[in-house]
């Protein structure tokens, strides 16, 4: 008896064939934030381990003794304060002076064990962070120099403090730490410290202790400016007077620092949209969120035949994406995802090289209402004709 060779199955076969998953919208804030803690739990907070921290309970075992040593603790009250938030805590020792403690901020990697510490160990973080901070230490410019490192790897926001006796020396400053190649476009620099009281007294804390979590409430697209903060005071006093840019707090502006200043709004308000290198705070936190969220969806391609219908899906879902971000007023009307007309050659494709692209555009800031008074000779002869034909 001969075996039929195209014989399948006499029956059905079922085959179901899915459109692409949602991307979904964009992420929040994640935070994560290198420091001290002497008295904190070494149980709860290893060594240079990113610990995740979401509740009052374990925050304040950072510090077992409530003494308030240390920037952590007070890091992480004030960011939970302003944004719900998750925040990764990574510990390191205090130094015998505070050369070694900056050294242990900005750590390595372990010859022997692999270990990375410090700031290193952002990497280790089990979310994303998109906002990193070392307080109290990141206006040394090693520091700096090594959240910025990061901030390019990862894609993401960091903070650090500036100080000087006058708004020109913290401009000077601000303009020696660096440039967007060394990862400074993604710097949101805060000038002085900040004042404020609470169970532990009376304190004076780095400025990003108050500032990350200000700009952590906000959606990543969203700048902090003109947004008020829980402080009393602050060491240095900028003034800033929306009708004037000879202030010192324009010139900080000017030079891409914020600061705390007084609104007509009352109390203290973070001032300034921008990062270090004049770039909006709000359009490179757009950015960072295009990025992670393109590269997670993406990603599950990899490795797949680059067919027709691979990458009209690809561009598609993308597609269908941008739409509810329009929607959201995310981003602009006319936001697209196409494949790159030229680039997508005979040689690419053979590479297993293929190029689309997400043309989107970013909202602007209102960072300078401009009022027009015109005084009307027209007004005026109006005004007399109908006095005279009364």
């Amino acid at each position: 008896m001969a075996l039929v060779t195209n014989f399948a199955h006499n029956g059905i076969t079922k085959e179901i064939k899915r459109a692409p998953m949602a991307l979904g919208p964009l992420s929040d804030h994640i935070v994560a934030v290198v420091g001290t803690a002497p008295n904190a739990d070494a149980a709860a907070f290893p060594l240079n381990t990113p610990v995740r921290v979401s509740t009052e309970e374990l925050t304040a075992k950072l510090d077992t003794t409530d003494s308030g040593e240390g920037f952590l603790v007070h890091f992480c009250d004030m960011t939970r304060q302003q944004a719900n938030v998750p925040i990764y805590v990574i510990r390191v020792d205090e130094g015998a002076d505070e050369a070694a403690t900056i050294a242990n901020i900005i750590g390595g990697v372990d010859g022997t064990t692999g270990q990375k510490k410090g700031i290193k160990a952002i990497y280790n973080c089990f979310e994303k962070p998109t906002i990193i901070a070392a307080p109290g230490y990141s206006k040394d410019i090693g520091v700096a120099q090594a959240l910025g490192a990061v901030s390019l790897d990862i894609n993401c926001l960091f903070t650090v403090d500036l100080v000087g006796a006058k708004a020109t020396d913290v401009a000077a400053k601000g303009d020696a730490l660096g440039n967007d190649d060394t990862g400074f476009g993604n710097c949101v620099a805060i000038a002085h410290t900040a004042k404020y009281n609470n169970h532990y007294g009376d304190l004076v804390m780095p400025g990003s202790v108050v500032a990350t979590g200000r700009i952590a409430a906000e959606k990543p697209w969203m700048g902090p400016g003109h947004r008020g903060v829980a402080i009393s005071g602050v060491d240095v006093y900028f003034e800033y007077n929306p009708l004037s840019n000879a202030t010192d707090g324009s010139l900080l502006n000017k030079h891409g620092i914020c600061y705390f200043g007084n609104t007509s709004a009352g109390g203290w308000s973070l001032i300034g949209n921008r990062t270090l290198t004049g770039r909006f705070i709000s359009h490179v936190g757009l950015e960072h969120a295009l990025i992670r969220k393109l590269t997670q969806a993406l990603e599950k391609g990899l490795g797949r035949n680059l067919t027709k219908t691979f990458m009209e899906q690809e561009v598609g879902k993308v597609n269908n994406w941008l739409e509810s971000l329009i929607a959201e007023e995310v981003v602009m009307p006319g936001s697209s995802c196409y494949l790159h007309p030229e680039k997508n050659t005979v040689d690419n494709y053979k590479s297993g090289r293929w190029f689309i692209v997400v043309e989107y555009g970013a909202y602007g800031v209102n960072e300078n209402t401009v009022i027009e008074l015109y005084e009307s000779d027209g007004v005026v002869k109006a005004f007399l004709e109908n006095v005279l034909a009364a």
